[in-house]
């Protein structure tokens, strides 16, 4: 009786607890995420790290931040990406590979998915000669 007490108690803690932020656990395994996005983590490591079941972490991750884990480091690799293709002396292929994709073709398909054009074609409507004064979509993390 006292053990099925004490679990009742928990449960009560856990749904009184501020819905709209998400666990320290799973704000830490996002931290990791953002301090490691150019390596390759596994949701396996990210587990680990976090102390819970991989399908547990990827389920939890997905109801806070809209995204697999996988998807939300795409995604900051991305953005990072875009960044660095504003520095005109820097290479698509190098800022691919830095960025963590297999090959330049396999970046530009993530890229033209999020941005809606290739890298090249993104770089040169914000370059200073561009006429294009509208920016491509862009998602937000």
């Amino acid at each position: 009786m006292e053990l099925l007490a004490s679990a009742g108690r928990a449960t009560d803690r856990a749904l009184l607890r501020d819905a709209s932020r998400p666990a320290p656990w799973l704000e830490g395994v996002r931290d990791l995420i953002h301090d490691r996005f150019r390596e390759p983590l596994s949701l396996d490591d990210l587990a680990m790290q976090a102390g819970v079941h991989p399908v547990h972490l990827a389920r939890a991750f997905r109801a806070a931040y809209d995204a697999s884990p996988g998807e939300y480091s795409r995604r900051l690799r991305l953005r990072w990406a875009s960044e660095q293709l504003l520095k005109l002396d820097r290479g698509i292929a190098d800022i691919a590979d830095e960025a963590g994709f297999a090959d330049q073709s396999h970046f530009t398909r993530a890229f033209r998915a999020v941005y809606g054009l290739p890298p090249g074609a993104w770089r040169a409507s914000r370059s200073p000669n561009s006429r294009r004064s509208e920016p491509a979509r862009s998602e937000a993390i």
